[in-house]
């Protein structure tokens, strides 16, 4: 093989370990919706201090709306206006069946606390464009 022939296969090599690694993104698997549901119960937990009783109904509600959402993902596939209608509506049931759980001062955090977590996603999302 000629050095130039060499060379291009170098390149050509080198760029396709750069490609393959570039496209790899998210190396790890995404979480079950059970894990799913326990991290954003964790996460209410730790903003509003849930009782053992209401971690569970928390738990259960959060379970509940995340399976939901897939179902309602699977659904609704091409169309993101309604998805997005269907995903906003979901929530709403899913806060008005927090706020019957959690006592008035909890769920005025939790409103307060998810609104900034929204805020922030919305910030890093813009800092990514």
């Amino acid at each position: 093989m000629t050095s130039m022939k060499k060379y291009f296969l170098l390149i050509a090599i080198i760029g396709l370990a750069y490609s393959s690694i570039a496209q790899g993104g998210r190396t790890r698997p995404r979480a079950t919706p059970e894990q799913r549901a326990q991290r954003l119960t964790n996460w209410v937990d730790q903003t509003v201090k849930l009782s053992p009783d209401q971690k569970t109904k928390v738990y259960a509600i959060n379970l509940k709306y995340i399976n939901l959402m897939h179902e309602t993902k699977d659904s609704v596939q091409n169309d993101r206006k309604a998805l997005w209608k269907d995903i906003q509506a979901e929530n709403q049931q899913k806060d008005a069946e927090l706020k019957s759980v959690l006592t008035a001062d909890q769920y005025t955090a939790y409103a307060a606390a998810k609104k900034q977590r929204i805020e922030d996603m919305r910030e890093r999302r813009k800092a990514k464009r």
